[in-house]
């Protein structure tokens, strides 16, 4: 989980990044709105695209070069 602060129409809001498997949704989402009625979450699917990223760097500037090379 990840945690951070935004801004939203009212004011500062608490952001939270959450992974959890599928069939654990519904219960998570459960303990949330009794927690918090007003809660405001969205579900994304998750997928793995790292591959091809264990690649070495061409050079030491890091990953701000690698990702700009076409």
């Amino acid at each position: 989980m990840t945690t951070f602060t935004g801004e939203g129409r009212d004011g500062p809001v608490l952001l939270i990044y959450m992974n959890c498997h599928r069939r654990k949704l519904q219960r998570l989402l459960k303990i949330a709105t009794d927690n918090a009625p007003a809660l405001y979450y969205t579900v994304e699917p998750v997928y793995s695209h790292n591959d091809g990223l264990n690649l070495p760097l061409p050079h030491r500037t890091g990953w701000r070069a690698f990702l700009k090379m076409q």
